[in-house]
């Protein structure tokens, strides 16, 4: 059965090639950020707001807030955040959620996956999605896919 999804795969691949997730221009694999949108990832790395996820300039260190969360703290205890979003970000979320583009969340599962691991070991609840939003959208953005694998 998988050598023959695989030549399914194969003949899709041949009428319809893979393209970019964020701007539509060739790429080697479906799903996959063509060089150009992946530069224009703003990646969020360490140090950034526990509470907010917003980088952090590196002199504060791993232990300080951000301005808006000493300002207005969220009623939440941490958030994690893969990009800053605009741009390639904001479409890939915005095509996936709104256009139905249920391909993207291959992609953005990943990234999400990645650069919420800590924060989704250490969670005390996940908050499930209402079951009209879940209609809505075809699927739950709340569920890590990766980690049922």
């Amino acid at each position: 059965m998988p050598a023959l999804c695989a030549l399914f795969q194969g003949a899709l691949g041949l009428v319809y090639p893979p393209t970019c997730a964020g701007c539509g221009a060739a790429t080697a694999d479906p799903g996959a950020l063509c060089p150009a949108c992946w530069a224009s990832l703003r990646l969020i790395e360490a140090p950034v707001c526990p509470a907010t996820a917003r980088p952090l300039p590196s002199i504060w260190g791993l232990a300080r807030s951000c301005r808006r969360a000493i300002a207005e703290p969220p009623v939440f205890g941490q958030a994690r955040a893969v990009a800053l979003f605009d741009g390639a970000p904001r479409h890939l979320v915005h095509r996936l959620k709104y256009e139905d583009r249920l391909a993207l969340a291959v992609p953005t599962d990943r990234m999400m996956t990645a650069s919420g691991r800590e924060l989704v070991a250490r969670a005390e609840c996940v908050v499930p999605l209402h079951r009209w939003h879940l209609w809505r959208r075809h699927f739950n953005h709340t569920t890590p896919r990766s980690s049922e694998h």
